[in-house]
């Protein structure tokens, strides 16, 4: 829950970056997709946890 809140937030942020758009989209497809795919694992869960 806490990568989540950090994510939105970071997508938030640099999303309004011009110069980062087009590296952008490919970090917010490659996030959703991470977290959708490897953060449902108990290990990926319990690994996330601790570097938050």
């Amino acid at each position: 829950l806490m990568f989540n809140m950090y994510l939105i937030l970071d997508i938030s942020t640099k999303l309004y970056s011009p110069q980062m758009k087009r590296m952008n989209n490919f970090k917010i497809l490659f996030f959703v997709w991470f977290d959708m795919v490897l953060l449902h694992s108990t290990p990926f869960n319990i690994f996330m946890d601790l570097r938050a």
